[in-house]
């Protein structure tokens, strides 16, 4: 990021559920270490805004905002799939598909379960 301060407009964003890190948090102490050691005098720095998605597990069944996350993240996780060629986004992926199944549980509508549990 130091050499190429762009990137930062480009990162994925951050993803806080239940108000603990999912994914992302190796970003934030990355832009910390940038602001405190290693070029503290460049001001983008102290500016830097990463987008951050916050998810709360837990809501209730047909909620409209949780079927449009779970749409959301799903386009995300396809984008990630396309462009794993390397495995560099195995992670990525994997906290994906846990963030999609928590909230397709929350919902009664878990993969590959029917309602009535057959």
């Amino acid at each position: 990021m130091k050499d190429h301060p762009e990137s930062l407009a480009k990162l994925p964003p951050a993803i806080v559920l239940n108000g603990k890190f999912e994914d992302g948090a190796h970003r934030v102490s990355a832009i910390w270490l940038l602001q405190q050691r290693m070029d503290p005098k460049n001001p983008l720095w102290e500016n830097a805004k990463l987008n951050v998605q916050f998810v709360k597990q837990g809501v209730a069944e047909g909620d409209d905002r949780t079927v449009a996350n779970i749409k959301n993240y799903e386009r995300e996780l396809a984008k990630y799939k396309k462009f794993n060629a390397n495995g560099a986004h195995d992670v990525k992926i994997k906290n994906l598909e846990k963030i999609i199944a928590n909230l397709k549980s929350k919902q009664g509508v878990a993969e590959g379960k029917r309602r009535d549990g057959k």
